[in-house]
Formats: structure tokens, C-alpha cells, sequence
């Protein structure tokens, strides 16, 4: 196969020819994404959570692209998310990082080291132990507050899913640009307005997708039928990184009278309510905002909290709500 010709919900129509990126997309553990949800199983409960791991991870690469990042980058934010679990970050509320979201990292490596991805990268010059050093690769990934191709693509794209943004993001994406060299490669927008923008579109992304009680009460519940599935040994540890479909079945088809009771729960009538005094569960879940850079009409850089007071007390306001977290009811099913 000489290309690929995508149709992006958030980067519409282009085509992949390069042949190294094409014989990774081809790859056994790329073309797994496929079949794994970037929501994890919220897409059960609320419909347009509907981004697949793959379609992410393309779009990454897409991203870099578009930066002017070297090959290896984009081979790298292609490879980030390739050591996802089922459901992607349920597993997280299973083993207790939910706060983090980082127990897939921990498989990178040998995940990729055990495929056909080595040679690949062999025969076209690259080094897999680079490839694999996510330090190497400023544009691809960054701590927050800051900006990132992964960081950014998700962000559109669970917004383009959820309330079809696609047009802001387009005009928004015209603003972006690379400061520095080297390592110290960052992206930051061209002026305070669009980095503003998009700060605040990032925040309310933050507040009714990735931290809304529905989803949260969704991943609490899942987690604890693995959980039974695990202490059961109905499902192993290597299931987890089968797909989601495969996965849910082998659940499923156990008939197991407590996973069955909790994944009837996992619908899209679920409802919740936030009550301190009568809780189901209290979740807390991965602090996300966003404090962008930009580049003002002097040259300088600044992050939007220093150029707009009233960004900076949201921001707090939110690292509070999270602190608090969400003391969830089941009102339906119950």
C-alpha cells in the first residue's frame, strides 16, 4: 500500500504517503487501536464519545506534520498511545491512577519491542530506543499547562465529536505556531485572543466532557466489574490488552451475577446526581486545563493567566472543583 487516504472529523481530507508511516498504520498494534475507545466506556453511556485510539493517534502524526516535526516525531506521536488497554483509561479506576491516568505507560516499551515495529523502524534508519524516549520529542508531548500535538488533538477532537467544532478549530489552528529550536521546540499561538479562545473552549472540554459525573459514574462502575472479573479469575491481566468488544463479551458471556448487574448499569439512561450526604462513590478524576502561550506584539512570550486576570481565578476555581471531586449518586438504574 503506497498511501492512505484519511477523512478526519477534525482535519478533513488528506492522504498519508510516507512509506514508514504507512507500514506503521499498518502495524498489528496501531491497527489494535481501531477497536479501543479514547473514552473508555463512556461511549456506552453518552453517544458522541465516539473517538477511537487510532483515529487519535493518526491525528497526532497529522498534527506534527503540519508543525514542520522531523519523521521521528511523527512516527513517535503515531506510536504514543499503542500500550492502551481496553477502554483506554477505565483501567486507570481499576489500579488506582485515576488521578494520573498512567498505567498503560508502564507497557510502552515492551509492547512495541515485542511487535514487528523494531524492524520497520530498522529498515528506514531509525532507532527504536529514540523512538521510545518521549524527551526527544518537545512538540509531541508536554506537561501542563502547556500546549502539545497529543494535548491539542485530543482536545479537538473530543470537541469536534461532542459539539461539532470542526469550523473554530480550523480558523483556530491558523494561529498556531512553533516557537524556539532544538529542545526547547514549543507550540504557542500568534496572539492573546486565540490562545484565549481556545484556553476557555479547553476548560468547559475539561468541566462536561472529561470530567462529567455521568462518564465518571461509568468508569467507577466498569471498573469494578473488572475488578470482580479479575478476583474471579474470569478475565487475566492479559485480556486487558485484547479490544474493547472482545473484552466486554468475555465479561458478558460469564453471566456472572454481580459483573451482570454492574454492566446493566453501563446505558445510556444512566443517571447520577452529586450528593456529599448520600454518595455512591466519590471519584476523583485527571486535573486538565490549559494556560497557552502566546506570542505578543512585542515578541514576547506570555501565558494567557498573566495577560487575563479572570482566566487565572477560573483555573483556580477548577483545580478546587477537582480537588473535590464528584460524590456520585445512581439515581437510574439503581
Amino acid at each position: 500500500m503506497n498511501s492512505i487516504a484519511i477523512k478526519d472529523r477534525v482535519y478533513g481530507e488528506y492522504s498519508i504517503n510516507d512509506p514508514l508511516l504507512v507500514e506503521l498504520i499498518n502495524s498489528r498494534p496501531v491497527q489494535r487501536l481501531k477497536h479501543i475507545a479514547n473514552a473508555g466506556i463512556s461511549s456506552k453511556v453518552i453517544p458522541n464519545r465516539n473517538v477511537s485510539r487510532y483515529e487519535h493517534s493518526v491525528g497526532v502524526m497529522k498534527l506534527l506534520k503540519d508543525f514542520g516535526a522531523p519523521l521521528e516525531e511523527q512516527a513517535a506521536g503515531l506510536l504514543h498511545d499503542v500500550p492502551h488497554t481496553v477502554f483506554s483509561h477505565v483501567v486507570d479506576s481499576v489500579f488506582g491512577c485515576s488521578q494520573t491516568q498512567d498505567f498503560h505507560e508502564k507497557f510502552h516499551r515492551d509492547i512495541i519491542l515485542n511487535s514487528e515495529i523494531p524492524e520497520m523502524l530498522k529498515r528506514f534508519g531509525l532507532d527504536v530506543e529514540y523512538i521510545l524516549d518521549d524527551k526527544n520529542f518537545p512538540l509531541l508531548e508536554r506537561p501542563l499547562p502547556d500546549l502539545c500535538a497529543d494535548r491539542l488533538d485530543y482536545s479537538m477532537r473530543d470537541m469536534c465529536a461532542a459539539y461539532n467544532l470542526k469550523s473554530r478549530f480550523d480558523e483556530l489552528r491558523k494561529h498556531l505556531i512553533v516557537h524556539g529550536s532544538g529542545p526547547d521546540r514549543e507550540v504557542v499561538f500568534d496572539g492573546s485572543y486565540y490562545a484565549l479562545q481556545f484556553a476557555l473552549l479547553f476548560m468547559d472540554a475539561s468541566k462536561t466532557l472529561w470530567a462529567n459525573p455521568r462518564e465518571m459514574a461509568a468508569y467507577e462502575i466498569f471498573a469494578e466489574a473488572i475488578r470482580q472479573g479479575l478476583n474471579k479469575n474470569i478475565i487475566s491481566e492479559s485480556d486487558l490488552f485484547t479490544t474493547d468488544n472482545v473484552f466486554f463479551a468475555k465479561l458478558e458471556n460469564a453471566h456472572d451475577p454481580v459483573i451482570s448487574s454492574l454492566l446493566a448499569r453501563i446505558t445510556p439512561q444512566l443517571q447520577v446526581v452529586d450528593n456529599p450526604n448520600d454518595f455512591d462513590f466519590h471519584c476523583k478524576t485527571k486535573l486538565r486545563y490549559v494556560d497557552p502561550k502566546f506570542i505578543t506584539q512585542y515578541g514576547e512570550l506570555r501565558r494567557v493567566s498573566e495577560v487575563f486576570g479572570e482566566y487565572g481565578r477560573m483555573i483556580e476555581g477548577h483545580k478546587k472543583e477537582m480537588e473535590r471531586g464528584v460524590y456520585i449518586k445512581i439515581v437510574f438504574p439503581n
